[in-house]
């Protein structure tokens, strides 16, 4: 189950046009994860992403997570979503890091590319850009080898979209299968 921040920042990527596996389980292994973890969002982005509504060109947010990922690429993201006080040396172990970008299965040498995954904000693996993305309430990134999006940011993105499709989100609100989405959506036509 998604705590509050992982699924803002889950309907963030969906409202940006990406498929997203939450809870990403990394299983224990004897041959070097000492115990099961997990990866918070996995999500994959493709560029020619279309809907209807607030699916297009303009729907998206180029202020943060586009400003530094290029819309027309094919993307992949791993996401780790932090609510309070973290331990920034904990995030994005290598171990980690191998099992996600395994999953993604964009390369069968994936392994080729761990290291430079492991020390850069964004890398490019034969025809994706892969990106480790840090989603916290701090102010500024507390890594230099990963971006940062501030929660607060995320949750007035999504507050805008809401308020952008307000009808069409409102009426259909229900067809969201999560609680505080629908509430947002709810706040919003309210507060209009």
């Amino acid at each position: 189950m998604l705590n509050y921040g992982e699924e803002i920042v889950y309907w963030y990527l969906r409202f940006n046009g990406f498929f997203i596996i939450d809870n990403f389980v990394l299983h224990s292994s004897p041959t070097g994860t000492e115990r099961t973890s997990d990866s918070d969002l996995l999500a994959i982005r493709l560029p020619y992403v279309y809907e209807e509504v607030g699916g297009q060109t303009n729907d998206w947010d180029d202020h943060n997570i586009f400003k530094n990922l290029d819309i027309n690429k094919r993307i992949a993201v791993i996401c780790e979503v932090k609510t309070g006080g973290f331990d920034a040396n904990r995030i994005y172990r290598r171990r980690h890091l191998e099992k996600a970008i395994a999953r993604f299965g964009i390369s069968p040498n994936y392994m080729d590319y761990v290291s430079q995954i492991e020390n850069n904000p964004v890398t490019q693996i034969e025809d994706f850009l892969v990106a480790k993305i840090l989603f916290s309430r701090e102010q500024e990134s507390p890594r230099q080898d990963c971006l940062h999006i501030r929660l607060d940011e995320v949750s007035k993105f999504i507050k805008k979209r809401l308020r952008k499709f307000n009808n069409r989100k409102y009426n259909d609100r229900m067809f969201f299968p999560s609680s505080l989405i629908q509430y947002m959506a709810w706040e919003e036509q309210k507060n209009l």
